[in-house]
């Protein structure tokens, strides 16, 4: 079973992602802050990420840079969640990176996923 880490501040839509990724038959760990996220990291290395980008403490775009630039976590699929469209360019810059606009497109969304973790 392939484990999805969801980093997304928003209660409701975490929640709803997470039931829609066990719905397909994925791991997923819902975290509300990069800090917990980050700890979570250190225990285990996800198949995949779902990041928002606006974050009580921090910002998405610049864990995806991060974890894209690393060695450890360079190669696991990210897909970007955010309301504001103008960080869909993140996604040409770097391999298994995609972008997904708030509020989201159940269908499209079950794409995005199976297209990156495959």
């Amino acid at each position: 079973m392939k484990t999805i880490f969801i980093l997304e501040d928003n209660l409701a839509i975490c929640q709803l992602v997470s039931l829609l990724l066990k719905r397909k038959g994925y791991d997923s760990h819902a975290f509300y802050n990069v800090k917990s996220f980050l700890a979570a990291l250190n225990d285990r290395k996800p198949d995949m990420m779902l990041i928002d980008v606006m974050l009580p403490d921090g910002n998405g775009l610049d864990l995806t840079i991060e974890f894209k630039e690393s060695d450890g976590l360079n190669e696991v699929p990210i897909l970007i969640m955010s309301a504001n469209s103008d960080c869909h360019s993140i996604k040409d810059s770097y391999n298994k990176v995609d972008f997904i606009a708030k509020p989201f497109d159940i269908h499209v969304f079950d794409g995005k996923i199976a297209s990156l973790i495959a």
